[in-house]
């Protein structure tokens, strides 16, 4: 008879594996219809161990989002920080905005299961019955606010501009992930920014 046994692992190496899978897995297949027994297998873990790290799909889902978050602020920071600091000082931060926006989506093409995992979850969490529905409501105010706040000295209508800003850029990568390398996504994205946010000496 065979037996199968499993390797020990540390927490912190296992739930990083967990989520890794768990990434994968909701941006196939979405979030309703993966199970936890699916993951489970995927990570070489019984039902009893996985439910041991994340006591609930929601749970799981929301840790997810946290790490792809804190990921995603890691990689941006300093851009980010050039921002505030040049509207911090009163002054125009278009073209740190612009080098802020091409970074953004530079962080996602480096992850296609990303990419494919946060449009699956967009267009699900439009449902307000869907668990991460308030959640991505708060990151989009947080968006939208800052967005606003680094083009309220360079364009006309900082809320529209914002807004269509946000829209177009995950509107852009659903594209990209139904058309698997059928355009350059940054490219594409950054003549956007260009038609949005002309630089001072085209406006």
């Amino acid at each position: 008879m065979t037996t199968t046994t499993r390797i020990r692992k540390s927490p912190a190496v296992r739930r990083e594996e967990i989520l890794t899978e768990a990434l994968r897995l909701i941006g196939r297949r979405g979030f309703h219809a993966f199970t936890i027994r699916e993951l489970s297998a995927a990570c070489d873990l019984s039902q009893a161990g996985m439910l041991h790290y994340f006591s609930s799909k929601d749970v799981l889902l929301a840790a997810v989002i946290d790490q792809l978050e804190a990921s995603r602020e890691t990689a941006l920071a300093d851009h980010a920080a050039a921002c505030e600091e040049r509207v911090g000082r009163g002054e125009s931060a278009l073209a740190e905005f612009r080098q802020l926006l091409g970074a953004m989506m530079e962080h996602i093409v480096e992850d296609p299961d990303m990419a494919r995992f946060v449009a699956v979850i967009q267009v699900e969490a439009v449902d307000p019955q869907h668990p991460a529905h308030n959640l991505f409501l708060g990151l989009e105010r947080l968006a939208l606010a800052f967005y606003q706040r680094m083009l309220a000295s360079t364009v006309e209508d900082p809320e529209a501009i914002a807004s269509g800003l946000h829209a177009a850029m995950f509107g852009l990568v659903q594209q990209w992930v139904r058309q698997p390398g059928s355009f350059d996504l940054v490219d594409r994205w950054m003549t956007i920014v260009s038609a949005l946010l002309p630089e001072p000496d085209r406006a």
